[in-house]
């Protein structure tokens, strides 16, 4: 169907005389430019209260109230196996073929063979277009201009919102910066605006020095701060490679920056990668208890679970021996028999814990402890609202 409007009429005979009756109708015929055959059911005393074949194009399902003064109009495309999406609006045209009345603001329809039609049940009254038939009817027929639309399938080239691009095009950029920071030789340009939104413990540590000399930094390298800006600039998260590789240091740079939706990023992203082993795992594990990542002690621990007795007879279960409450804690996931007191929310996952905590607009930031507390206090809110 071409974009400019396509408008099929129809012509109803003599209706005035047409039946009347609730679910009694009439048929009208229409081609359209491309050949295309229409089928329109008009029901002059309305359609029956309910019927499979008929869809209400305002309601998106089956017309359920019906008002039996007003007439009912479906429209099917017959002879093709071709599904089309288009705007629909009805119009009934005068004798001087005016529009008289207009139906639908173009209501987005699907037609596909074999469903249902499409239209309204309640289009206009009939007394209207008789008490009024000099003016309204055609010689005695009614007239009526379906107009319909192709809706655009989302193919076609559209701009995106350049703002993201733009504020990325900033990172290390001398133009507007107001603060910058040292490594050694090194120096990065920065905007307080942005850190102000998106890292204000970066910005308050800039706050603490006068004099517009860059910032020295310290205990961050500076591979590490770059990523951490390129995030702060809207930038995505590090590529796997650099993940695996600086895991811990973006943790620790996103902790000590207050940048809590870099550090749950790169702790997931650990846990995707798969990066625990035997040799490691102890390490990984006293890592994310240290740091509170409790998706990585998660992953840590179900680790542990799986291959105690390797990990036990390495050297590093050693130094695991020197944190009882994470030893207690790993007895109880592999002995696989939980306390009967944890209740549901305990045993949710933590990824489950953040989500759900995200949907109600709450922080998803601390252990798995302090996630379960929230979520369950936000659950008692919401039973004694």
């Amino acid at each position: 169907m071409p974009l400019k409007p396509e408008v099929i009429r129809f012509k109803f005979c003599r209706f005035r005389i047409q039946p009347s009756q609730p679910g009694d109708s009439v048929t009208g015929l229409g081609t359209d430019s491309r050949g295309d055959k229409w089928h329109l059911d008009l029901y002059p005393g309305g359609p029956p209260c309910s019927h499979p074949h008929f869809v209400d194009a305002t309601m998106g399902e089956d017309a359920k109230e019906v008002d039996h003064s007003k007439i009912g109009l479906y429209l099917s495309k017959i002879g093709t196996d071709e599904d089309l999406d288009a705007t629909m609006t009805i119009t009934v045209r005068d004798a001087a073929g005016n529009a008289y009345h207009r139906y639908g603001d173009n209501d987005i329809v699907s037609f596909i063979p074999g469903n249902p039609a499409m239209g309204y049940s309640n289009l206009v009254k009939r007394s209207e277009i008789i008490d009024e038939a000099n003016k309204i009817l055609v010689r005695g027929a009614l007239l009526v201009d379906v107009e319909l639309q192709e809706v655009v399938k989302p193919n076609q080239y559209r701009p995106s919102n350049p703002f993201a691009a733009n504020m990325f095009k900033l990172v290390e950029n001398e133009n507007g910066a107001d603060v910058s920071f040292k490594f050694g030789d090194v120096i990065i340009p920065a905007h307080k605006l942005i850190l102000k939104m998106n890292a204000p413990i970066l910005l308050d540590f800039c706050d603490k020095h006068d004099g517009g000399a860059p910032i020295p930094i310290e205990n961050t390298h500076l591979e590490v701060f770059r990523h951490i800006l390129c995030y702060v600039y809207g930038g995505g998260e590090p590529e796997p490679s650099k993940m695996r590789k600086l895991g811990r240091e973006l943790i620790d740079a996103a902790d000590r920056y207050g940048m809590v939706d870099l550090k749950i990023a790169v702790e997931t992203a650990l846990v995707e990668l798969r990066i625990l082993n035997v040799e490691n795992v102890v390490d990984w594990i006293l890592y994310a208890e240290a740091r509170t990542c409790p998706l990585l002690k998660e992953y840590a621990m179900s680790y542990i679970s799986g291959r105690a007795k390797d990990i036990l007879a390495d050297d590093s279960s050693k130094t695991l021996m020197d944190s009882p409450l994470l030893v207690r804690e790993l007895m109880i996931v592999i002995s696989d028999e939980p306390s009967s007191c944890i209740d549901g929310t305990s045993r949710m996952t933590v990824d489950n814990l953040r989500m759900n905590l995200n949907c109600e607009g709450l922080d998803v930031d601390g252990s798995k402890e302090m996630l379960v507390s929230r979520l369950e206090e936000s659950n008692k809110r919401l039973r004694t609202v």
